[in-house]
């Protein structure tokens, strides 16, 4: 039986499929022109934006940004000109705190929710864009600094100070832990003044390395005999996400 093949409505030449060709060929051509053209306009844009005040920023914000960034009609497109603009009004950067206060009787306040998931997203789309930056806990204009008195401490070191507070004074309550080094390691404190984030991030990393037991809502060092080295069965998982959420001490 003959193998049957679709017809075409259309009478197909050799000529008529190589001009179909010729013309989707430059018409590539020309998207890929175009698409060069707009790579290059995007980093003009990027460096020109460098040198500009908010305001001229925030005009430049793009129309069709839609609501990706949360909050209701609208309220996307605004979050960035809002932002850089409280921006703008400070001499340094500002932690999310910081900006989170200063949105207090805003129209936005009401779309921050209660984490700031809102202001974050809005703020990790406008770093992908270049319109601000990130230097440590500090949200930036490109041509700002953190304070100078802004904390310079390596978050690594929290790890050791924990351990070594447990291991002389446990069993240890993770708030024991905390108001301990509060009090008595300055450059730690002044890090952890507006969010505790990063001490039970660390709490819960020794346990995870074994360095740690976490006990009922007690913190100790592992006994030298036998005692098995990994912290997984000890359920220190609250330790970095309800507690750094909810500001709960164990």
């Amino acid at each position: 039986m003959p193998d049957s093949q679709p017809q075409s409505p259309v009478l197909l030449t050799l000529e008529s499929v190589l001009r179909l060709k010729e013309e989707r060929d430059s018409v590539a051509r020309e998207h890929e022109a175009l698409a060069k053209r707009l790579e290059t306009l995007n980093a003009k844009l990027a460096a020109a934006s460098l040198f500009m005040p908010p305001q001229m920023k925030a005009a430049l914000a793009v129309d069709g940004e839609g609501d990706e960034e949360g909050g209701g009609p609208n309220r996307g497109r605004k979050w960035a000109p809002t932002i850089l603009s409280i921006l703008g009004d400070s001499k340094y950067g500002l932690t999310t705190a910081d900006l989170m206060q200063r949105l207090e009787g805003h129209p936005l306040e009401q779309d921050v929710g209660p984490y700031g998931g809102a202001l974050y997203n809005a703020m990790r789309k406008m770093i992908g864009r270049g319109e601000i930056t990130k230097k440590g806990d500090y949200y930036c204009l490109p041509w700002q600094t953190k304070p100078p008195t802004a904390p310079e401490h390596d978050r690594g070191s929290i790890r050791p100070a924990i351990l070594r507070i447990i291991s002389e004074r446990g069993p240890i309550k993770s708030a024991d832990i905390l108001s301990y080094l509060m009090s008595n390691d300055p450059a730690i404190a002044s890090g952890m003044k507006r969010s505790t984030g990063a001490f039970y991030k660390s709490l819960s990393v020794l346990i995870r390395d074994g360095k740690i037991i976490k006990e009922g809502k007690l913190y100790r060092v592992p006994s030298k005999e036998n005692e098995p080295s990994d912290g997984g069965a000890s359920d220190g998982s609250d330790a970095g996400s309800v507690g750094a959420r909810s500001g709960v001490f164990g």
